[in-house]
């Protein structure tokens, strides 16, 4: 129940860093993707 809930929410944030950090590495090796 509220268990899994709480798990599934870690990983959805644990997910969201890693697309965040992605795109902050690629902005940074990339910085003309800012520039649109």
């Amino acid at each position: 129940g509220l268990h899994a809930l709480s798990l599934e929410f870690e990983v959805l944030k644990a997910e969201c860093r890693i697309q965040y950090t992605k795109l902050i590495i690629s902005i940074y090796c990339n910085p003309s993707l800012l520039i649109k």
